[in-house]
């Protein structure tokens, strides 16, 4: 794979459905390439290993229901400087969602903030510019293609030789070795090796996952160590607001731009 999962994120993350990464809406440079499912070859007490199902189980538990999904990326330098994008999905048990991207200074690439409102017809987005501006247009449609992440689930653990153990409400998943790309991060981030996963799905969700890399720097050749954590909670328990910017969005339906405060 020429690209790894995360020419990202996202679109957490294109973190999209159709081909479920983040997301689905147009204009979304920073969409993640997933890596292809290779056949399962790891075995485990519990069967061959099966991303794909674990996924649409995922997804499945998820159905109908509220939930919120945690996703950071962190880039750590050879000085101790970090550099993380932060994704925040909270969805309602009626569909509507509420994505919220934070970036600071040192990580790296061309993410910026940026702020996704979905009422089950339309999404508003509003975007952080080069400049500092914000500019703000709508979409018609899910700007998320799979507010669960299940097919970017799916893909990311196929990547990945997983070992599998039973525990009291789920599974415990390890490993110590991913496939080349197999590690979400920067694009300028290249040659990530050493990696390591652990995950735990409860009751068919994927309440926590983890994945560590060693890389470097395309741009300066030093050595960075990069982090993937993604979390589910809050399920049942998530309700999301629509912001004042959004309503106005919709009503208006029109594109516009300012300052960016930082608000909602």
């Amino acid at each position: 794979m020429s690209r790894p999962l995360t020419a990202l994120l996202v679109a957490l993350l294109a973190v999209t459905a159709g081909c479920q990464g983040f997301t689905a809406g147009e204009g979304t440079p920073e969409s993640v390439t997933p890596a292809p499912v290779p056949s399962a070859t790891a075995t485990a007490p519990t069967g061959p290993f099966d991303a794909q199902r674990l996924a649409d189980r995922h997804r499945a538990a998820l159905s109908n229901r509220s939930y919120a999904i945690l996703v950071r990326f962190t880039v750590q330098y050879e000085n101790g400087t970090v550099g993380t994008m932060r994704d925040r999905i909270a969805v309602g048990d009626d569909g509507t969602y509420r994505w919220e991207r934070r970036t600071t200074s040192a990580y790296p690439g061309r993410s910026r903030n940026r702020s996704v409102w979905y009422d089950g017809t339309r999404s508003a987005v509003r975007r952080t510019t080069d400049d500092g501006d914000l500019t703000v247009s709508t979409v018609d449609g899910s700007y998320l293609g799979d507010p669960t992440l299940s097919g970017f689930l799916g893909r990311l653990l196929g990547g990945f030789n997983v070992s599998v153990e039973r525990t009291p409400s789920g599974r415990r998943l390890s490993s110590t070795h991913g496939d080349a790309g197999a590690v979400p991060h920067p694009p300028n981030v290249r040659e990530v090796t050493d990696s390591s996963l652990q995950a735990t799905v409860d009751g068919g969700v994927v309440s926590a996952l983890r994945i560590r890399g060693e890389g470097t720097n395309r741009r300066t050749g030093e050595p960075v160590t990069v982090w993937f954590e993604l979390s589910t909670t809050a399920v049942g328990g998530t309700d999301p607001t629509e912001p004042t910017w959004a309503s106005e969005a919709l009503a208006n339906e029109t594109e516009t731009a300012g300052p960016s405060d930082g608000g909602d």
